[in-house]
This record gives C-alpha cells, sequence and structure tokens, in this order.
C-alpha cells in the first residue's frame, strides 16, 4: 500500500491521474508476485484451507520473487537513486520479501511434487507479462522496465533482455525444483 501511494504521488507530480498511477503500478511484476505471495502466506496464516494453490504454484510463486529481488539488485538498484520512504519500501518488497517468503516455502510448502518439466511451465507467466508489458508499452508510451523499452533499447537489446529473463527465470525455476526434490528425498527417507 505504500508503494501504491508513492507511485500515485510520482504521477501526480509528472502530470499523470491516478487511474494512471493504479494501472502503472499494477504492471510492476515484484507488485503482482508480491501479491501473489501474500495471498498464500496470509491465508496460511490465519489457517484457510489452500487447495486453492498448489505446492507446484506455491513454488513457482518462490521462484518470481526470488527473480524479482534478484533483478532488482543486479540491474534496476543501480540505475535508481531511491531515498526516503520509496527506499525503505524498496527493501522490503525485493530483500525482504524474496527471503520471508524462501523460508515458508521451505518450512510449509509439500515438495514431493516437483518435476523437472514445472520450470518450464513456470516460464508461461513471464513470458505472458513480457508480452503484455511491451506491448502496453507501445500503446501507453510506459514501460515499467527499461529493458522493456523497445523504442530506446531497439529490437535486438529487447531480444537479448527477453532470452536473459528467460534463463534467469528458467535457471531459478530448476533451483527451486532441484532444492524441493532434495528435500523431499531427505524427509521421505527419515
Amino acid at each position: 500500500m505504500l508503494q501504491l501511494h508513492l507511485v500515485i504521488v510520482a504521477a501526480t507530480e509528472l502530470g499523470a491521474g491516478v487511474p494512471a498511477a493504479i494501472l502503472a503500478y499494477a504492471s510492476l511484476f515484484t507488485i503482482q508476485t508480491v501479491v501473489m505471495a501474500a495471498l498464500i502466506t496470509g491465508r496460511a496464516a490465519i489457517g484457510m484451507d489452500d487447495r486453492w494453490a498448489s505446492a507446484r504454484f506455491k513454488s513457482a510463486i518462490g521462484a518470481y520473487v526470488a527473480v524479482a529481488g534478484f533483478i532488482f539488485l543486479v540491474i534496476l538498484r543501480p540505475a535508481f537513486q531511491h531515498n526516503g520512504l520509496q527506499l525503505w519500501t524498496d527493501a522490503v518488497l525485493h530483500y525482504a520479501v524474496p527471503p520471508l517468503y524462501g523460508v515458508f516455502w521451505l518450512l510449509f510448502v509439500p515438495k514431493q511434487d516437483l518435476r523437472w518439466r514445472d520450470a518450464a511451465i513456470w516460464l508461461i507467466y513471464p513470458l505472458c507479462y513480457f508480452v503484455g508489458a511491451v506491448a502496453y508499452g507501445l500503446w501507453s508510451r510506459f514501460y515499467p522496465y527499461p529493458f522493456f523499452d523497445l523504442p530506446n533499447i531497439g529490437p535486438a537489446a529487447l531480444i537479448l533482455a527477453a532470452a536473459g529473463l528467460g534463463a534467469v527465470f528458467l535457471a531459478t525455476g530448476l533451483l527451486v525444483v532441484a532444492l524441493g526434490r532434495l528435500i523431499a528425498r531427505r524427509q521421505s527417507a527419515h
């Protein structure tokens, strides 16, 4: 909610309206994945039935928030000079949520059903997100991330960014599956 407030304030200062600010906020991959992580962990915290979210889905969310934190740390953080509340919000969203969700995943998510193909299936959401963000940017001229900004970086750099992001998502997914399978094997051995 604090991030939404900050986006609305920044958009207003730039002359954009509140609806545009809310759309920009909702278009951020980090926000989307953190909201999914919050729904999953929030439901678990209050003991709600979680049959709507499979262990595979919960594992995919873990991979997504990990990648979002990694991309922010490696690519985005050096490009932004945030301070004050924005710096604090960035720290929570990108540095606190991934390890906290990782602890939740390690302790509470069943891992015995994870399969290697899951890592490839988990690429569907980031791929759809990427295509949607670029298409929306071409229409609105708002790109949530600089490596999606086709007019400024060109088609070759966009394709390279897509391939690099795909590789990071796939590698992270494979790591999650490998760790999950290792944990499940050790648990079944005991």
